[in-house]
């Protein structure tokens, strides 16, 4: 899997990932300050999902054609926590157009639409 780091993860987290093989660059190495249009369009292009704790990715851009949010629904200070426990299901999981919700329990949910007017599907699996 391919991913772009939103602007508000830290560069450790994207060092960890790089250290277990993990696919990844920063929106800060490409155009630092881009709007969030611009990032989602950069990732849609670059055909990478999207690593980000911000919301709003969720709420608009999860009816788009993409190729995975992940969402860090979790304090800074848990990150690297709870991507350890994923990181096996992120380099083998197909997320495209899904969102991959990452808590500090220790669960984390896929939610998609089967159909687009049908409802959101919510699974939750154990790391």
């Amino acid at each position: 899997m391919k991913i772009l780091a939103d602007e508000n993860i830290p560069k450790y987290v994207c060092d960890y990932l790089r250290q277990n093989n993990v696919d990844i660059i920063s929106i800060n190495d490409i155009k630092k300050g881009a709007s969030d249009d611009q990032v989602m369009e950069i990732a849609i292009q670059q055909q990478r999902a999207l690593l980000t704790n911000d919301e709003h990715f969720y709420k608009y851009y999860r009816h788009l054609n993409h190729y995975g949010i992940i969402w860090l629904k979790t304090q800074p200070k848990n990150y690297l926590d709870v991507i350890s426990h994923v990181i096996n299901k992120l380099q083998n999981c197909d997320i495209s157009n899904k969102v991959m919700e990452l808590t500090k329990n220790d669960r984390y949910t896929l939610i998609y639409k089967r159909k687009s007017y049908l409802p959101e599907v919510k699974k939750s699996f154990r790391y």
